[in-house]
């Protein structure tokens, strides 16, 4: 009897010992899996950030050994400015592959096209602007260029120059200032509106309202191949826009 009761509690003892044992190893097991958690949650913020500089490093090699091997075509060159602008972000980085780039490309036009995207990173370099005209009327006759805020325009009209002020399509120089227009047929005035600001304008005369204040014109609003054109000096910088003309290059630039 003695030997019975012996053996059972030696099995009850066995029994919870493994219970523990079990509960012990489920529950270092969960601490394990907190810690891993919180560590990539703390620290993880820090390698990637180091992953992050690294993967840019490794991509400006791979650039790098893609230009050396020289660019067969546009489909090529196109492709490697959109990585160049997508996938590295440091300035100086940027604006060396830029220039690397620019040297390979042995069409004009290409070339062109990259010094555009440094236009676009710094778009108050003045000298760009003339290298991109250089480079860019070696196959187009295009006679003013426009910049605005980094970005070439494209026209259905072309500028115009009248007396020596520039002369814009109305809707595009618009839309890229932010400002709203509305057209009279009858009275054949401009309206333009953006803020707290509004100027008129009518076609062929010399003066102009902002904010109902008269103010004389360089040179009047015209219809031209059926486009309404302004003078775009005059409507930008009354919009707290600054405009400069590049005279070598024959280019307006728009910045703020």
């Amino acid at each position: 009897m003695r030997k019975l009761f012996s053996l059972t509690v030696m099995l009850a003892v066995l029994l919870l010992t493994c219970s523990v044992t079990a509960w012990a190893s489920q529950n270092g097991s969960n601490n394990n899996h907190d810690n891993v958690s919180v560590s990539g949650g703390v620290y993880g913020d820090t390698s990637v950030g180091g992953d992050v500089y690294e993967d840019e490093k490794q991509e400006v090699e791979e650039i790098q050994t893609t230009l050396r091997e020289r660019i067969r075509n546009k489909a090529e060159a196109k492709q490697l400015r959109e990585r160049i602008r997508q996938r590295i972000k440091n300035p100086a980085e940027r604006l060396a592959l830029w220039e690397e780039l620019k040297a390979m490309c042995e069409d004009p036009e290409e070339a062109a096209a990259t010094v555009a995207e440094m236009i676009y990173d710094n778009p108050r370099d003045i000298n760009n602007y003339k290298e991109f005209a250089r480079l860019w009327r070696h196959r187009h006759k295009e006679k003013v260029i426009c910049f605005a805020f980094g970005r070439k325009m494209e026209f259905d009209v072309p500028p115009q120059i009248v007396n020596g002020r520039t002369l814009m399509p109305i809707r595009a120089i618009a839309q890229k200032l932010g400002a709203d227009v509305d057209w009279n047929p009858k009275t054949r005035t401009i309206t333009i509106r953006k803020g707290d600001k509004v100027i008129v304008l009518a076609i062929d005369k010399p003066n102009a309202r902002v904010n109902g204040k008269l103010v004389k014109l360089d040179v009047p609003p015209k219809i031209i191949n059926n486009r309404t054109m302004i003078p775009l000096r005059f409507v930008a910088e009354n919009l707290d826009v600054n405009v400069t003309w590049v005279a070598e290059a024959q280019t307006v630039v728009i910045n703020n």
